[in-house]
């Protein structure tokens, strides 16, 4: 048998051949990619008077939000979401803010560049529960549109009721949970930090049975504060005319003996 000695090259364009031969098409291959999201331009006019000096202030806003969700096979799937924002001072063109890549230190939601990566987590669904892990948006009923890093699970074997459980941490600086600092107090001694950086734990449920809808909620925001909620919709349709009646019940508390909001008295 005579040995034939291939170089590194030639094993890597072997390798890469015999990948093209038994790769899918293009066509296959995003079939079953679901793409969500939105793309919006809004143009913003300000006047700012100080005394007797009167600005006026004009700027662009684009911003757009798009995720792709793609099956990697009959239980798991992967979800990537890219986030683009920029906003840019009219006629101005040294305050354009669209350069991609560049830190724009005028980003009102903290995502730190113009274009980035809003939400990276590989999901599991087994019968009625599915379970997601990585960066994704939290989807609370304390928080709209905000961003951390953790695990979240669902489970819908009770017939109209979706149970919630999560952890997360690497919390995106945002106005969902305030941008304030707080004191820690571990051992009686003042301590500031940050709120975002502390780790955030909930569970929920979230149920309807016509015609009555609610979700309770309840979230620790580590060392920080106890947060709960209620959330109650009863509906019904009279002829043509659909008729509801909601009621919202939500409070904090911070925990006793750790931590206060930085600039307030225990």
């Amino acid at each position: 048998m005579k040995l034939v000695k291939l170089s590194l090259a030639s094993i890597i364009a072997a390798g890469a051949l015999a990948n093209l031969a038994s790769a899918a098409s293009l066509e296959e291959a995003i079939k079953n990619v679901d793409v969500t999201g939105y793309a919006r331009y809004r143009f913003d006019n300000q006047n700012i008077s100080l005394g007797p000096l009167n600005n006026t202030q004009n700027s662009h806003r684009f911003t757009s939000e798009i995720d792709f969700k793609a099956a990697l096979d009959d239980r798991f799937f992967g979800v990537i979401g890219f986030r683009y924002d920029s906003y840019d001072a009219s006629g101005q063109r040294v305050y354009a803010a669209t350069n991609v890549g560049v830190y724009d230190y005028s980003d009102p939601d903290e995502f730190g560049q113009t274009f980035n990566v809003r939400q990276f987590y590989l999901g599991y669904t087994a019968g009625n529960t599915t379970v997601t892990a990585g960066r994704q948006v939290l989807g609370t009923f304390f928080t709209d549109d905000m961003v951390g890093t953790g695990i979240k699970l669902l489970n819908s074997d009770i017939s109209g009721l979706t149970l919630v459980g999560m952890a997360f941490d690497n919390l995106q600086n945002d106005e969902d949970i305030g941008l304030g600092s707080f004191i820690f107090r571990p051992s009686g001694v003042d301590h500031y930090a940050n709120i975002y950086d502390k780790n955030l734990y909930g569970v929920a449920a979230i149920g309807s049975y016509d015609p009555v809808s609610f979700q309770v909620w309840y979230a620790a925001l580590d060392s920080v504060a106890q947060l709960y909620a209620l959330d109650v919709t009863v509906g019904a349709n009279l002829g043509d005319v659909d008729v509801s009646l909601q009621a919202q019940y939500a409070g904090s508390s911070l925990w006793a003996d750790n931590a206060a909001l930085a600039g307030s008295t225990t």
